[in-house]
């Protein structure tokens, strides 16, 4: 599926998500979609699950931007940690 297909879907189902740069070096932004938290480390003061939607960059652009036509590659877990020291 292409980015815009997924995010249409997304809007369609009201799922809120956030897009984030650089999960993998070599993927385009992907779209991010808060499930849940967990107990944060004694250094941080948050920590998220989520899952993350990984784009492939079709056209070549910039891995650090958004185009509609970059593809789904994968679906992975991803915890971010907010207020680390």
């Amino acid at each position: 599926m292409t980015r815009n297909e997924v995010e249409e879907y997304l809007k369609q189902t009201r799922v809120e998500f956030g897009h984030m740069c650089c999960i993998d070096e070599r993927s385009a932004y992907a779209d991010l979609i808060k499930i849940g938290s967990e107990k944060a480390p004694w250094f941080c003061t948050a920590h998220t699950v989520n899952i993350a939607l990984e784009f492939a960059a079709v056209k070549s652009h910039e891995l650090t931007s958004l185009d509609d036509s970059d593809v789904l590659k994968r679906i992975t877990l991803y915890h971010s940690f907010d207020g680390c020291l």
